[in-house]
């Protein structure tokens, strides 16, 4: 439950720094490139890209947790809700 909704106020506090042109953090900069790249929003953009850098840990044969996989998804959800 915490999880949740920390990763939705998660989504919502980069959906007001993109808003208010404040510049973001490094990982959400190279998703906003691809995002104005491909054409796409934001938020489709970072569930693409978790879910991408998720299918690299295969060849390591680690498996991602229930908050991995979470965060992959939330957060790119409720940029999404909150654009």
């Amino acid at each position: 439950m915490l999880l949740g909704v920390g990763l939705l106020l998660y989504g919502l506090s980069l959906t007001l720094l993109v808003r208010a042109d404040l510049g973001l953090d490094p990982w959400d900069v190279f998703h906003q490139g691809l995002a104005d790249t491909l054409g796409w929003s934001l938020g489709v953009t970072i569930v693409f890209t978790s879910f991408l850098v998720l299918a690299m840990w295969i060849p390591l044969h680690q498996r991602p947790g229930v908050g991995t996989v979470a965060n992959a998804v939330v957060v790119g959800l409720a940029v999404e809700l909150f654009s």
